[in-house]
C-alpha cells in the first residue's frame, strides 16, 4: 500500500512576565494547538465501526466499497480524516520565582506547571491512510515437489491482477480456518469464513499530553557554588499503546486444553458449548480476528522524583557538578512494539488494562553523576610557568575531566514464553508468571542466580499469570569516563588540541546494566551467566575504549 497523506498543525500562544514584587515574578502563558488528523489525498483509508453489531470496516472511497460489495468488510463510509480533530488543546504554563530573604539574594525559591502536548503516533496511524487499490494478483500455485511438471506455465509466470469485485467474501465470518475457492485461470474468486485482521484508529482519538509540574530551592554557598534541593513530578495521560480491542474473554472454566482452539469446527466432537469453548466465540466482534487492533491514546504515566545539586562553577581553572536523583516512574507500558519478555504496548489482558501497571522499564529509584572538570595550574596564563617557551609547550595547556555515574539496575519483567496459556487469542508471549514465592529469597543471589526461578510456576490454562510487570531488577551501573586535553597555540588565530579520550576506564562489567535471562522456558532462566553451558566471567567482559584525537580550531 501507498499514500499521499495531508494535514496541517497550528499553534498560538500568549505569554508574559510579571513582576508582583521587587523579590517576587510570575510567568503565565497559554498555548493552543491544532494538529489536525493525516488524510490521504485520494480519500483512502478506512476506519473499524465499534458500534456495528460483529464490527465493520468503514472505508473513505464510496465507488471503492461499492465494488467490493461487501457491507461487512467494506462498509461506507467514514469521513476523509478518519477521526475528528482535536480542538480541545489548550496547555496553561505558570511559575514563579521567589527571593524570600529581605537582604539576602542568595536564597531563591523557582515553581512551576504547565500541560505539553504531543502528537499521535502516526507512524501506526498512518497504516490506516493509504490508496484503495481495487486491483489483486492471482493466487499462484505452490510447488511440493512431488509433481511431475511443474505446477506454474512460465509463460503465465506473472498474469495480470484483476478487480476485487471478482472475489466475494460471503458470510459467515471467521468460523473456521479461512480457504479459497479457485478458478481454472487460478484466480480466487471466494475467500469462506474470511477472517480480518487489520489495524484501525479509535474514533474519538485526542492527542497525548503530559503534566509537569516542580520546585526548586537554590542556595548561593559561595560566590561560585551553588545547592540546589528540587522536587519534579508528571503525569502522562492518553498514552498510545497498540489495542488489541478483539482479544477474547476468558474461559468459562480453567484447566481445559479444549477451550484453546480458534473455532466451533475445531472442536472435539460433541464438546462445541459443553466442554469446549472456542477462541473467536468469545470475542466482542465475531465478525472479525482476535489479533484485530487499534493504535489508541488510552494509557497513562506517573513520575515523582527529589534532586539534589552541587553546582561549582568555572573559576580558578576547576568546575564539577554532583547531581543526586532519588525518583520512582511507574506506567502502563514504556515503549510501542518493545517484547523482550513481557515489557511490551501488547496488554496480556486488553480488557483489563490496569494490570499493566508497574515500574517503567526505564527507572532507576537511585542515580549519582558526579562530572569534573580541571585545567592544571602549568602554562601561559596560568599558575604557575605562566612565561611562554619549551617549558610552556611541554607543561602547559593541560586539562583533566571526567564523569562517574552510579545508578541502580533498571527493572525488567518476567516472561512465561508459553503461548496463550489464557485462552483468548494472546499469541504475543507476553503473558506473566504465577507469582508462588520471594523471587529474592531462599538463594545467595549471583552472576549465577540473580533471582530464584522457583519462585515463577506457569499458570494454569484459562488464567491470567498473577506476577506483576516490571517486579525485579538488574545489576547496578557503574560508569566512569576519563579524557585529557592538551592546548596547542599555534598561531593567534590557529590552534589545536590533542584529545585522549577513555570510556569505561576501569572496564566494569556494569559499565552497562547486565539483565538475566528472563524467559522462563529457558534453561538459562534467571542467570546472567549459565556454568552449566560453561559460561564465565569473561562472557560479561567490557572492554576499556580509547581514543585519540587532534582537533584543529581556525
Amino acid at each position: 500500500s501507498f499514500a499521499q497523506d495531508r494535514n496541517s498543525d497550528w499553534a498560538f500562544y500568549f505569554q508574559d512576565q510579571y513582576r508582583v514584587t521587587p523579590r517576587l515574578t510570575a510567568d503565565l502563558g497559554l498555548r493552543w494547538e491544532l494538529q489536525t488528523p493525516f488524510h490521504e489525498k485520494s480519500d483512502g483509508g478506512r476506519l473499524f465501526n465499534f458500534n456495528y453489531p460483529g464490527g465493520q470496516l468503514l472505508y473513505v472511497n464510496k465507488s471503492y466499497t461499492q465494488l467490493a460489495n461487501n457491507s461487512v468488510l467494506f462498509g461506507c463510509c467514514a469521513k476523509p480524516s478518519l477521526i475528528s480533530p482535536d480542538y480541545r488543546d489548550w496547555a496553561p504554563r505558570i511559575g514563579f520565582a521567589f527571593r524570600p530573604l529581605a537582604n539576602n539574594d542568595r536564597l531563591v525559591i523557582r515553581a512551576g506547571y504547565g500541560i505539553f502536548y504531543d502528537v499521535q503516533e502516526n507512524y501506526y496511524l498512518l497504516g490506516t491512510t493509504y490508496k484503495d487499490v481495487p486491483l489483486l494478483s492471482p493466487t499462484l500455485p505452490s510447488p511440493t515437489g512431488l509433481e511431475s511438471t511443474p505446477p506454474l506455465d512460465i509463460r503465465n509466470m506473472y498474469p495480470a491482477p484483476y478487480s476485487i469485485a471478482d472475489r466475494s467474501f460471503p458470510a459467515p465470518y471467521c468460523q473456521a480456518p479461512s480457504s479459497s475457492a479457485i478458478n481454472s485461470a487460478g484466480i480466487v474468486t471466494q475467500v469462506l469464513n474470511y477472517c480480518a485482521a487489520s489495524s484501525s484508529q479509535i474514533p474519538g482519538a485526542r492527542n497525548p499530553y503530559l503534566q509537569q509540574w516542580g520546585m526548586n530551592v537554590q542556595y548561593q554557598l559561595t560566590p561560585t557554588m551553588m545547592a540546589e534541593l528540587g522536587y519534579q513530578g508528571s503525569h502522562g495521560l492518553r498514552e498510545p499503546i497498540q489495542w488489541i480491542f478483539n482479544q477474547a474473554s476468558p474461559p468459562p472454566e480453567t484447566g481445559n486444553p479444549n477451550n484453546s482452539v480458534q473455532f466451533a469446527s475445531q472442536c472435539p466432537a460433541g464438546t462445541l458449548n459443553v466442554s469446549c469453548s472456542p477462541i473467536q466465540s468469545r470475542v466482542p466482534y465475531t465478525n472479525f480476528a482476535d489479533s484485530m487492533f487499534a493504535n489508541a491514546n488510552i494509557l497513562m504515566s506517573k513520575y515523582e522524583g527529589l534532586t539534589f545539586k552541587l553546582n561549582k562553577h568555572f573559576s580558578g581553572g576547576f568546575q564539577t557538578l554532583v547531581a543526586y536523583t532519588y525518583s520512582h516512574s511507574i506506567d502502563q507500558f514504556s515503549e510501542i512494539q518493545a517484547q523482550s519478555g513481557t515489557i511490551s504496548s501488547i496488554a496480556p489482558d486488553a480488557h483489563d488494562l490496569n494490570l499493566l501497571w508497574g515500574s517503567s522499564s526505564f527507572d532507576e529509584r537511585n542515580r549519582l553523576v558526579w562530572s569534573t572538570l580541571y585545567q592544571l595550574p602549568f602554562g601561559e596564563g596560568r599558575r604557575f610557568v605562566h612565561q611562554k617557551g619549551p617549558l610552556n609547550e611541554v607543561v602547559g595547556g593541560w586539562q583533566v575531566n571526567g564523569i562517574m555515574t552510579i545508578s541502580n539496575g533498571p527493572p525488567f519483567d518476567i516472561g512465561c514464553e508459553c503461548g496463550d496459556r489464557a485462552q483468548i487469542g494472546n499469541i504475543y508471549n507476553v503473558e506473566h508468571m504465577n507469582l508462588v514465592g520471594n523471587p529474592l529469597s531462599g538463594f545467595t543471589q549471583s552472576d549465577y542466580e540473580w533471582f530464584n526461578p522457583a519462585a515463577f510456576a506457569t499458570p494454569t490454562l484459562g488464567t491470567q499469570g498473577t506476577a506483576g510487570r516490571d517486579i525485579l531488577s538488574a545489576t547496578h551501573q557503574t560508569a566512569l569516563d576519563f579524557s585529557l586535553f592538551k592546548d596547542f597555540r599555534i598561531t593567534e588565530r590557529l590552534s589545536s588540541q590533542f584529545r585522549l579520550e577513555i570510556f569505561n576506564l576501569p572496564s566494569s562489567e556494569t559499565y552497562a546494566p547486565l539483565f538475566p535471562v528472563n524467559a522462563a522456558t529457558s534453561t538459562s532462566f534467571g542467570m546472567i551467566i549459565n556454568k552449566s553451558l560453561n559460561q564465565n566471567h569473561g562472557l560479561l567482559f567490557n572492554p576499556r575504549v580509547i581514543q585519540l584525537a587532534l582537533k584543529l580550531n581556525f
